[in-house]
């Protein structure tokens, strides 16, 4: 997880760079979400259930500082921030993840594709 975090913190200069041009924050949105929300959300379903209270902060660390980052002077705090750009916690986001990978492994037609195929001896 360290490093899933560390990968991510790393792509924040992906934002710190074209802010300091005078890029508008809509575009900054759509930087963190192509780039860095994907570094923290690979394969959550997987692995979100094992966080430690210690790593979900580390996860929301990285996104607090990327709001930051993207509102610059009109960041106020991190939840007026999430409303500001309509984004949801990366808890509830993992949730979410969980939930629908959930939906689709009780599909009975996935179900059904799961199961491992007989071995057929021939003589």
């Amino acid at each position: 997880m360290t490093t899933r975090v560390r990968s991510a913190a790393y792509k924040l200069y992906m934002l710190r760079k074209p802010k300091s041009l005078g890029t508008p924050s809509d575009e900054l949105k759509g930087v963190y979400l192509s780039f860095i929300l994907p570094r923290l959300m690979h394969a959550s379903p997987a692995w979100s259930s094992c966080l430690t209270s210690t790593q979900q902060q580390q996860l929301e660390d990285v996104q607090r500082r990327a709001c930051r980052i993207i509102l610059g002077l009109a960041y106020t705090n991190y939840d007026h921030a999430l409303t500001t750009l309509s984004l949801p916690r990366l808890s509830t986001k993992n949730r979410e993840a969980c939930c629908v990978t959930r939906g689709f492994t009780t599909s009975p037609l996935l179900m059904l594709l799961a199961q491992p195929t007989p071995h057929v001896k021939t003589t």
